[in-house]
Protein backbone atom coordinates (compact mmCIF):
# COMPACT_ATOMS: atom_id res chain seq x y z
CA UNK A 1 0.00 0.00 0.00
CA UNK A 2 2.85 2.39 1.53
CA UNK A 3 4.66 1.81 -2.30
CA UNK A 4 1.56 2.71 -4.32
CA UNK A 5 1.16 5.98 -2.54
CA UNK A 6 4.51 6.52 -3.07
CA UNK A 7 4.05 5.66 -6.79
CA UNK A 8 1.08 7.82 -6.96
CA UNK A 9 2.87 11.07 -5.56
CA UNK A 10 6.15 10.48 -7.89
CA UNK A 11 3.35 10.37 -10.53
CA UNK A 12 1.59 13.61 -9.44
CA UNK A 13 5.27 15.48 -9.16
CA UNK A 14 6.65 14.54 -12.19
CA UNK A 15 5.00 17.16 -14.41
CA UNK A 16 6.29 20.02 -11.66
CA UNK A 17 9.59 18.67 -11.83
CA UNK A 18 9.89 18.57 -15.88
CA UNK A 19 9.21 22.08 -15.71
CA UNK A 20 11.14 23.01 -13.31
CA UNK A 21 14.16 21.12 -15.54
CA UNK A 22 12.92 23.62 -18.40
CA UNK A 23 12.64 26.38 -17.08
CA UNK A 24 16.50 25.83 -15.16
CA UNK A 25 17.55 25.30 -18.86
CA UNK A 26 16.13 28.05 -20.66
CA UNK A 27 18.03 30.56 -17.60
CA UNK A 28 16.37 33.18 -16.16
CA UNK A 29 14.02 35.75 -17.68
CA UNK A 30 12.39 39.28 -17.18
CA UNK A 31 9.18 39.88 -19.00
CA UNK A 32 9.55 37.01 -21.03
CA UNK A 33 13.04 37.38 -22.28
CA UNK A 34 16.32 36.07 -21.45
CA UNK A 35 19.28 37.44 -20.45
CA UNK A 36 21.11 36.94 -23.63
CA UNK A 37 17.86 38.99 -25.30
CA UNK A 38 18.10 41.45 -22.81
CA UNK A 39 21.71 41.96 -22.88
CA UNK A 40 21.87 42.44 -27.18
CA UNK A 41 19.37 45.10 -27.46
CA UNK A 42 21.90 47.08 -25.39
CA UNK A 43 23.63 49.17 -28.52
CA UNK A 44 24.94 52.11 -26.73
CA UNK A 45 26.73 52.47 -23.73
CA UNK A 46 27.23 55.40 -20.97
CA UNK A 47 25.18 57.51 -17.79
CA UNK A 48 22.15 58.00 -20.62
CA UNK A 49 21.13 53.99 -20.71
CA UNK A 50 22.37 53.41 -17.64
CA UNK A 51 18.86 53.08 -15.93
CA UNK A 52 17.23 51.71 -19.12
CA UNK A 53 14.89 48.75 -19.35
CA UNK A 54 17.56 46.22 -20.38
CA UNK A 55 20.03 47.55 -17.64
CA UNK A 56 16.95 47.00 -15.46
CA UNK A 57 16.14 43.81 -16.45
CA UNK A 58 19.56 42.49 -16.00
CA UNK A 59 19.76 43.60 -12.42
CA UNK A 60 16.53 42.00 -11.99
CA UNK A 61 17.97 38.79 -12.32
CA UNK A 62 20.63 39.13 -10.14
CA UNK A 63 23.58 36.91 -10.50
CA UNK A 64 21.14 34.50 -13.37
CA UNK A 65 22.08 37.31 -15.21
CA UNK A 66 25.62 37.39 -14.92
CA UNK A 67 27.48 34.35 -17.58
CA UNK A 68 26.07 35.77 -20.62
CA UNK A 69 27.68 38.81 -19.84
CA UNK A 70 30.89 37.18 -18.04
CA UNK A 71 31.20 34.80 -21.20
CA UNK A 72 30.74 38.23 -23.47
CA UNK A 73 33.73 39.87 -21.94
CA UNK A 74 36.13 36.89 -23.76
CA UNK A 75 34.63 37.94 -26.97
CA UNK A 76 37.00 38.75 -29.99
CA UNK A 77 34.57 42.05 -30.97
CA UNK A 78 36.08 44.77 -28.84
CA UNK A 79 32.80 46.48 -28.75
CA UNK A 80 31.39 43.40 -26.78
CA UNK A 81 33.91 43.20 -24.70
CA UNK A 82 33.85 46.63 -23.76
CA UNK A 83 29.62 46.77 -23.69
CA UNK A 84 30.18 43.89 -20.91
CA UNK A 85 32.33 45.49 -19.04
CA UNK A 86 30.29 48.21 -18.57
CA UNK A 87 27.15 46.22 -17.71
CA UNK A 88 29.19 44.76 -14.92
CA UNK A 89 30.05 47.98 -13.50
CA UNK A 90 25.72 48.21 -13.69
CA UNK A 91 25.03 45.08 -12.24
CA UNK A 92 27.72 46.15 -9.17
CA UNK A 93 27.76 43.90 -6.50
CA UNK A 94 25.84 41.42 -7.92
CA UNK A 95 29.04 40.62 -10.80
CA UNK A 96 31.30 40.50 -7.50
CA UNK A 97 31.92 37.04 -9.19
CA UNK A 98 33.76 38.38 -12.56
CA UNK A 99 36.28 40.32 -10.21
CA UNK A 100 39.05 37.59 -11.76
CA UNK A 101 38.01 38.51 -15.60
CA UNK A 102 37.67 42.03 -15.11
CA UNK A 103 41.06 41.88 -13.03
CA UNK A 104 42.39 40.21 -17.05
CA UNK A 105 40.33 42.44 -18.45
CA UNK A 106 42.71 45.80 -17.25
CA UNK A 107 45.40 45.21 -19.79
CA UNK A 108 42.59 44.42 -22.86
CA UNK A 109 44.17 45.73 -25.91
CA UNK A 110 41.08 48.30 -26.09
CA UNK A 111 41.06 51.11 -23.68
CA UNK A 112 36.97 51.31 -23.89
CA UNK A 113 37.01 47.73 -22.11
CA UNK A 114 40.19 49.07 -19.81
CA UNK A 115 38.42 51.54 -18.90
CA UNK A 116 34.84 50.54 -18.02
CA UNK A 117 36.85 47.33 -16.68
CA UNK A 118 38.38 49.71 -13.73
CA UNK A 119 34.90 51.54 -12.93
CA UNK A 120 33.06 48.28 -12.65
CA UNK A 121 35.83 46.77 -10.43
CA UNK A 122 35.00 50.10 -8.28
CA UNK A 123 30.99 49.70 -8.36
CA UNK A 124 31.72 46.04 -7.23
CA UNK A 125 33.73 47.45 -4.43
CA UNK A 126 36.67 44.96 -4.99
CA UNK A 127 39.72 44.87 -2.46
CA UNK A 128 41.61 42.00 -4.09
CA UNK A 129 45.57 42.94 -3.57
CA UNK A 130 45.38 41.14 -7.38
CA UNK A 131 44.35 44.11 -9.08
CA UNK A 132 46.77 46.75 -7.46
CA UNK A 133 49.63 46.15 -9.62
CA UNK A 134 47.96 46.34 -12.82
CA UNK A 135 45.91 49.55 -11.30
CA UNK A 136 49.57 50.81 -10.78
CA UNK A 137 50.96 50.38 -14.01
CA UNK A 138 47.54 52.11 -15.40
CA UNK A 139 48.85 55.08 -13.27
CA UNK A 140 51.65 55.80 -16.42
CA UNK A 141 48.50 55.07 -19.34
CA UNK A 142 48.32 58.14 -22.00
CA UNK A 143 44.52 57.36 -21.79
CA UNK A 144 43.39 59.99 -19.49
CA UNK A 145 40.77 58.28 -18.10
CA UNK A 146 41.84 54.95 -17.78
CA UNK A 147 44.79 56.61 -15.52
CA UNK A 148 42.42 59.00 -12.82
CA UNK A 149 40.15 55.42 -12.95
CA UNK A 150 42.80 53.62 -11.91
CA UNK A 151 44.06 56.09 -9.10
CA UNK A 152 40.60 56.82 -7.94
CA UNK A 153 40.22 52.75 -7.91
CA UNK A 154 43.50 52.37 -5.86
CA UNK A 155 42.86 54.78 -3.13
CA UNK A 156 39.05 52.96 -2.18
CA UNK A 157 41.20 49.70 -2.76
CA UNK A 158 43.18 50.80 0.52
CA UNK A 159 40.82 53.23 1.76
CA UNK A 160 38.60 49.70 1.81
CA UNK A 161 41.41 46.94 3.11
CA UNK A 162 42.01 49.63 6.29
CA UNK A 163 37.91 49.78 7.14
CA UNK A 164 38.11 45.73 7.07
CA UNK A 165 41.39 45.35 8.97
CA UNK A 166 43.26 43.72 5.98
CA UNK A 167 46.53 44.40 5.28
CA UNK A 168 48.13 47.00 2.71
CA UNK A 169 48.35 45.89 -0.44
CA UNK A 170 51.98 44.37 -1.19
CA UNK A 171 54.88 46.19 -2.68
CA UNK A 172 56.67 49.05 -1.75
CA UNK A 173 54.36 52.26 -0.50
CA UNK A 174 57.17 54.83 -1.34
CA UNK A 175 57.52 53.70 -5.12
CA UNK A 176 53.42 53.31 -5.47
CA UNK A 177 53.24 56.96 -4.31
CA UNK A 178 56.28 57.93 -6.71
CA UNK A 179 54.60 56.59 -9.53
CA UNK A 180 51.61 58.81 -8.31
CA UNK A 181 53.67 61.48 -8.31
CA UNK A 182 55.26 60.82 -12.02
CA UNK A 183 51.61 60.65 -13.72
CA UNK A 184 50.93 63.43 -16.25
CA UNK A 185 47.39 64.14 -14.38
CA UNK A 186 47.92 66.83 -11.70
CA UNK A 187 45.34 65.24 -10.16
CA UNK A 188 47.13 62.37 -9.33
CA UNK A 189 50.34 63.70 -8.53
CA UNK A 190 48.71 65.59 -5.92
CA UNK A 191 47.41 62.56 -5.20
CA UNK A 192 50.97 60.86 -4.87
CA UNK A 193 51.92 64.48 -2.77
CA UNK A 194 49.79 63.18 -0.34
CA UNK A 195 50.62 59.77 -0.05
CA UNK A 196 54.25 60.86 0.21
CA UNK A 197 53.35 63.66 3.01
CA UNK A 198 51.79 59.87 5.19
CA UNK A 199 54.89 58.35 4.32
CA UNK A 200 57.49 60.98 5.31
CA UNK A 201 57.53 61.03 9.20
CA UNK A 202 59.02 57.08 8.61
CA UNK A 203 60.54 57.54 5.59
CA UNK A 204 63.41 59.72 4.65
CA UNK A 205 63.04 58.98 0.48
CA UNK A 206 59.21 59.89 1.17
CA UNK A 207 60.78 63.28 2.89
CA UNK A 208 63.33 64.43 0.60
CA UNK A 209 60.73 63.96 -2.31
CA UNK A 210 57.56 65.99 -0.59
CA UNK A 211 60.55 68.76 -0.27
CA UNK A 212 61.84 68.46 -3.54
CA UNK A 213 58.19 68.95 -4.63
CA UNK A 214 57.05 71.99 -2.96
CA UNK A 215 59.35 73.66 -5.87
CA UNK A 216 57.41 71.74 -8.85
CA UNK A 217 56.54 73.34 -11.94
CA UNK A 218 53.27 72.36 -11.68
CA UNK A 219 50.72 75.20 -9.15
CA UNK A 220 48.63 72.36 -7.24
CA UNK A 221 51.80 69.93 -6.98
CA UNK A 222 53.86 72.87 -5.65
CA UNK A 223 51.27 74.16 -3.09
CA UNK A 224 49.84 70.55 -1.90
CA UNK A 225 53.19 69.96 -1.01
CA UNK A 226 54.15 73.31 0.77
CA UNK A 227 50.93 73.21 2.36
CA UNK A 228 51.81 69.55 3.52
CA UNK A 229 55.16 70.14 4.73
CA UNK A 230 54.43 73.39 6.83
CA UNK A 231 51.69 71.25 8.49
CA UNK A 232 54.69 68.81 9.23
CA UNK A 233 56.79 71.06 10.65
CA UNK A 234 54.26 72.92 12.76
CA UNK A 235 53.49 69.18 14.02
CA UNK A 236 56.85 68.92 15.31
CA UNK A 237 57.41 72.02 17.04
CA UNK A 238 56.19 71.80 21.00
CA UNK A 239 53.03 73.44 22.22
CA UNK A 240 52.65 76.60 24.26
CA UNK A 241 50.90 76.13 27.91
Amino acid sequence: MKNKILLGVLFLSLPVLLLILVISKRGATHQGMSASVWFEQIKTLGETNANSPEIIALRSMGTAALPVVQSTLKSSKRYERAKAAWVMGQLGPVASNAVPDLILAIDDADPSTQNYAIAALAAIGTTSEEVVPKLVAKLSSPNPAISYFAADLLDKIEQERKVKSLPPAAGDEYERAMLFVRAALPTIRVKGVTRLANLAPKDERAASALKSLSNDPNGSVRQTAAALLAGQSDAGKPRKN
